[in-house]
């Protein structure tokens, strides 16, 4: 049977609700856990997701528009979907 995913939130200071989820990727790309992050846009929340790596890959979300996957090595977006490189 499978363990429930684990669920928690970053809240910085002054950010209201929003619909980011960093979804925490183990090396076969299987979630992990789910990170709820407060964030007025693309870029904070981009920067709190970074926050959470620790040997693990994160993809973040908006609802269900794929904002970026932060690769677990270096932090980098070998995908790049919404944004100029």
């Amino acid at each position: 049977m499978t363990e429930p995913i684990e669920r928690s939130t970053i809240l910085p200071e002054d950010c209201g609700p929003s619909r980011y989820r960093a979804f925490v990727l183990d090396a076969d790309l299987t979630v992990l856990r789910i990170e709820h992050l407060a964030a007025q846009d693309d870029d904070t929340a981009l920067d709190l997701a970074r926050r959470l790596l620790s040997g693990h890959a994160i993809e973040l979300w908006d609802g269900l528009r794929f904002i970026e996957h932060l690769d677990s090595e270096c932090g980098c977006s070998p995908l790049r979907h919404d944004r100029e490189l």
